[in-house]
């Protein structure tokens, strides 16, 4: 900031501030990848910033703030590394899908919960056909089913009015043999559009309550 003639630098820091102010406007619905909008002027900056730092590590007599700066400059990636090599290696390469499933267990807890609800309505007997989830989209994949909609179930409070009414003429065409609603986004729905509850107590059933959610089965 001291070379005050140097436009580079001054543009990074303006890109910074009207990065912020975008970020901060969608306060209301923040997710990490918003931040990536910082990703390129800090990166710029931080390289600047090691040319300049360079310069006075250069001129010290001893090789240990050099050394520490490496080491602060690797840590983020090598923990991370470090970690998942870890966990990869203690669970077999998880090649088997139990050892897969602890692997990933590790890095998102709610994994085993969302692979038995896909399992529940996998087992033999179990009706064929798309289903509609409302919650987790990872029930998707450990059910080994696609979904019966055009429209999507995860994030359901940035739907618009028109969009509601679209996904029940969807589930009414379409007519999945089972429906799963996650408590958070029947709240969702109770607020935003509750003639979508109506619709599904009509045409269907409970079929299983458990801590993540409901099933509903086609009557």
């Amino acid at each position: 900031m001291r070379k005050s003639k140097n436009i580079l630098t001054l543009l990074l820091v303006v890109w910074c501030v009207f990065a912020l102010s975008v970020i901060a406007l969608q306060y209301k619905a923040l997710w990490e990848y918003h931040f990536l909008l910082l990703f390129v002027p800090i990166g710029i900056l931080a390289t600047k910033g090691l040319d300049v730092l360079w310069g006075y590590l250069k001129e010290l007599s001893s090789p240990i703030p050099t050394i520490l700066l490496i080491f602060l400059l690797f840590l983020p990636l090598s923990s991370t590394l470090t970690k998942k090599s870890v966990t990869l290696v203690s669970n077999n390469f998880a090649l088997t899908e139990d050892t897969r499933l602890n692997y990933q267990t590790v890095f998102r807890k709610k994994y085993p919960s969302l692979h038995s609800e896909g399992n529940f309505i996998s087992q033999a007997g179990s009706l064929a056909g798309e289903i509609y989830v409302a919650g987790d989209p990872s029930i998707y994949y450990f059910s080994g089913r696609t979904q019966a909609t055009i429209l999507r179930g995860w994030a359901l409070e940035y739907f618009l009015p028109e969009q509601w009414s679209s996904l029940i003429e969807q589930l009414d065409s379409s007519k999945p043999p089972y429906i799963f609603i996650d408590y958070e986004p029947q709240a969702i729905i109770k607020e935003y559009f509750p003639k979508m509850l109506e619709f599904v107590e009509q045409r269907y059933q409970v079929l299983r309550q458990s801590n993540n959610g409901i099933w509903y089965i086609i009557k």
